[in-house]
């Protein structure tokens, strides 16, 4: 899932990955079956109480469905504060005379070894797939390469997806919590 897809394809996915149909969502999150079709065909926008309730019904946080949106440094910067405030985060990097950080060189370390282990096997699947981009291969073996390409393009999805369906709550203090999806069973009805 890349960050162009709309809030409705971001819905439909997650209500396919929770084997729900529109009708069973929509009685789920009190919204109609016709409300959520015309959300995941991207005729309509759900307003922010109504991607509440979605979110809820699918067991997602907002975020899932509605990332916010980053469009100046002031953006980035927000979120990075708003991370480090929730559960804190470490900056590094090589480090001037003056013992200040050289921004070229600047790290990030989350302080939550789960996200932390997410990202980093991401972040590997990433850097070895732009590496392949770069390669010049020979003509015998480009199906390989092709083939080795696409399986770290579905490593990268999996793990996107993996770190969007975590259950996983982040605390600053340390402690460890789960949130618990709802039984979906019960919109199956």
């Amino acid at each position: 899932m890349t960050e162009q897809i709309h809030i409705g394809q971001r819905i439909k996915f997650f209500r396919e990955q929770r084997g729900l149909t529109q009708k069973q969502l929509g009685n789920g999150a009190g919204l109609l079956e016709a409300s959520i079709r015309k959300y995941e065909i991207g005729q309509r926008n759900p307003k922010p109480d109504q991607i509440k309730k979605i979110a809820d019904a699918l067991g997602v946080t907002v975020y899932a469905l509605a990332p916010p949106e980053i469009e100046t440094d002031a953006d980035i910067i927000s979120l990075i504060l708003a991370i480090d405030e929730k559960v804190g985060i470490n900056f590094d990097g090589k480090k001037d005379s003056k013992r200040k950080i050289n921004p070229k060189t600047l790290t990030l370390h989350i302080d939550d070894y789960s996200v932390n282990d997410a990202l980093a096997r991401w972040g590997n699947a990433k850097n070895q797939l732009e590496k392949m981009k770069t390669e010049d291969v020979p003509k015998a073996e480009r199906k390989g390469h092709q083939a080795a390409m696409a399986e770290y393009e579905a490593d990268i999805e999996e793990a996107k997806i993996g770190l969007m369906n975590s259950s996983h709550l982040i605390t600053k203090d340390g402690h460890i919590a789960v949130k618990i999806n709802p039984d979906f069973s019960r919109y199956k009805k």
